[in-house]
């Protein structure tokens, strides 16, 4: 049987050499000594819409697995869920127990 799967690295900082990608390096190893047959990483911008459009590019190749890094922090530039709520129609919710821990 043959798992694909795809990581989808959110953040400016990733694509303007700022941050090394380590999350997409770790993960990918660990993928493939899982046996994950890894098809693609990709790095986007923290736009609601490049991540929206990514997501469904991915959902459109139909991997077992689809992966998001980055961008989930409570700054005001972090639009990781947004974007994928956006690809999926789905509306966020706010957890209010969530939100006081952080």
């Amino acid at each position: 049987m043959n798992v694909d799967m795809e990581i989808i690295c959110v953040g400016n900082e990733l694509l303007i050499g700022k941050t090394v990608n380590t999350n997409a390096h770790w993960m990918g190893k660990q993928a493939t000594n899982l046996g994950v047959n890894l098809k693609r990483i990709t790095i986007v911008q923290d736009i609601v819409d490049e991540i929206a459009n990514v997501v469904r590019e991915a959902i459109q190749r139909k991997p077992r697995f689809i992966v998001s890094t980055g961008g989930l922090g409570p700054t005001f530039d972090d639009k990781t869920l947004e974007g994928i709520a956006k690809a999926l129609n789905r509306k966020l919710e706010i957890n209010e127990k969530a939100l006081a821990m952080v």
